[in-house]
């Protein structure tokens, strides 16, 4: 589920310039910025819903060392099963994770329970610019400043998902977080809801 290095952290370097090849698995559709294969399928809820299904067509056993981390990718990436791409085959692969003695009250307790005083407040600031568009009530859009994003920011946005508050609004079908992660570059992050396309 990484397109690009940089949403490696600190593993970035070592795979930049490790000599092996790169393969990376997702459910995003899309380019890659650097050199690799790529296993994708756009239509799956999450990439632990595409690696599950390619451990078991490979005959790879699910035990909970297995199971517990694609849990994790599954809940993250569909949202705790919020997003659009869910469907009855993705709750299967849940239920066959399940299966494997993962106890789901305790993965998400650490996933809830995981965030710092610091990080909610930089996230507490960004919503303070959330705003409906002027001249589109269907959009939402709120900014992260580069200073937000050096005090504790970057933790906002991994632990509060920050953009799904903006399609939270009543009315509002698609929203985007501006971020800034350093002055003069901005990205977007975006979501929509109701079946409306973002791209």
């Amino acid at each position: 589920d990484v397109s690009t290095p940089r949403r490696l952290g600190p593993f970035e370097a070592a795979v930049r310039t490790s000599p092996e090849p790169a393969v990376v698995f997702d459910h995003h559709d899309g380019d890659s910025e650097f050199e690799c294969l790529r296993i994708v399928d756009v239509e799956a809820g999450a990439t632990g819903q595409v690696l599950c299904d390619l451990f078991e067509a490979w005959s790879v056993p699910l035990t909970l060392d297995v199971a517990e981390p694609l849990y994790v990718a599954l809940v993250a990436d569909t949202g705790s099963f919020n997003y659009g791409k869910t469907t009855p085959h993705t709750h299967h692969v849940a239920a066959r994770l399940l299966e494997a003695g993962i106890d789901p009250l305790a993965v998400h307790g650490r996933l809830e329970g995981s965030r710092t005083l610091q990080a909610v407040r930089a996230g507490g600031d960004v919503l303070r610019t959330l705003t409906i568009d002027a001249s589109d009530a269907r959009l939402a859009h709120a900014t992260m400043t580069a200073a937000q994003f050096a005090d504790g920011g970057a933790d906002a946005l991994d632990m509060l998902d920050l953009v799904n508050v903006t399609i939270s609004l009543r009315g509002v079908l698609a929203g985007v977080l501006f971020v800034e992660p350093s002055p003069g570059t901005t990205r977007l992050s975006m979501r929509s809801k109701g079946g409306t396309s973002i791209v």
